[in-house]
């Protein structure tokens, strides 16, 4: 379960995937002069991904599509303001943005956002090209990362939830596959991107938002809060709930309610049954730094309007990689890997969503 429905309650954005690159070429869908689609690289829940260039500066580009009868149609619209939103930009027209000499200023973490546009039968968001998701360089490290590269994860995670939440957003659907590398020499950042499940937390006369129950769950099963399967309203807290988790599933390698063999309610069920259970006959077992353990219960405990303290939880990821006989240089546990002769590591292409169950 991911969202707010089913997955297979989703229409395919494209039955063929090769039909929008057919008209791209035949010029029945156009998303601008300056580029074009060269293949496609992804799938999420609700859109197509594509592998792009700017045909002027031969930058490549992600572009993300929806097939407007989609049953949510408009989400990379909504993604797409959600984005302006965080970096202080007013969404500009397709022309406008391709053809501006002024750089927009881009928060750090955050992929910047070129273009989104309606083309024809298509809802189109043109947006930064980024480097492979944390599940994928997961799985590529035989599914084995380090203390410090979990630590810096971690800080880097938390960097982009703070910021969200100095802007009274929270994200929704915090998991492994919903975070980037950048490439070149952003390839030390951690991107947070899938923004279109994102929510204010505020009301307009910044008031926090009411708790309310009977709620259709949001996120992803494996990763989702408890509240989430109680039908709770989210808050902040379940942004770091839900990082908890991902921290756990880096250092184990797996969660307990992974990978259970039944159907789609019985695993539903069993789920919020293995995350009430004591976590200290389960989730903590091998866990050595009591920091993740710490940081799990805080975020547990957080009230519903409650505001988390993320400084002090960067500073003790911080301090743990200090403690260890480490330091804050960013090689990450993949950077390791891809070096080694024997692995003969290739780093696949930039995943920019896949929703896992």
């Amino acid at each position: 379960m991911s969202h707010q429905k089913e997955v297979d309650e989703f229409d395919p954005v494209l039955e063929n995937f090769d039909e929008l690159l057919q008209q791209e070429k035949q010029n029945h869908v156009n998303i601008g002069k300056s580029f074009r689609l060269i293949k496609k690289i992804d799938q999420g829940s609700y859109s197509e991904i594509f592998l792009g260039k700017n045909l002027e500066t031969n930058m490549e580009v992600a572009v993300k599509v929806e097939k407007i009868t989609a049953k949510q149609p408009k989400l990379l619209f909504y993604e797409s303001r959600v984005y302006q939103y965080l970096l202080k930009e007013k969404q500009k027209g397709i022309v406008e943005q391709l053809y501006s000499k002024k750089k927009p200023k881009v928060e750090k973490g955050f992929p910047e956002i070129f273009a989104c546009s309606n083309e024809g039968d298509y809802n189109i968001l043109i947006m930064e090209n980024l480097g492979p998701d944390l599940e994928v360089l997961f799985q590529i490290c035989n599914k084995k990362f380090d203390l410090k590269t979990v630590c810096i994860i971690a800080i880097q995670v938390l960097q982009r939830l703070q910021f969200m939440s100095q802007k009274y957003l929270i994200h929704r659907d915090v998991k492994p596959s919903n975070f980037c590398i950048g490439k070149k020499e952003k390839k030390n950042v951690i991107y947070m991107i899938d923004l279109a499940f994102a929510k204010k937390y505020m009301t307009k006369d910044r008031q926090h938002i009411a708790f309310q129950e009977n709620q259709s769950m949001t996120g992803t099963l494996l990763y989702s809060s408890i509240n989430s399967h109680k039908g709770y309203e989210l808050s902040r807290r379940d942004d770091l709930q839900s990082l908890a988790y991902m921290l756990f599933y880096f250092l184990k390698g797996s969660l307990p309610w992974q990978n259970l063999k039944c159907n789609r309610k019985e695993k539903l069920e069993k789920t919020i049954e293995k995350k009430l259970q004591n976590p200290e006959q389960s989730l903590f077992k091998g866990i050595q730094h009591l920091e993740f353990i710490n940081f799990y219960q805080y975020a547990q405990n957080l009230e519903f309007e409650q505001e988390p303290d993320y400084q002090y939880w960067m500073d003790q990821f911080e301090k743990l990689v200090y403690k260890n006989g480490q330091k804050i240089d960013y090689i990450y546990s993949w950077n390791l890997a891809a070096q080694s002769e024997e692995s003969q590591i290739k780093v696949p292409e930039q995943k920019i969503s896949q929703t896992q169950l």
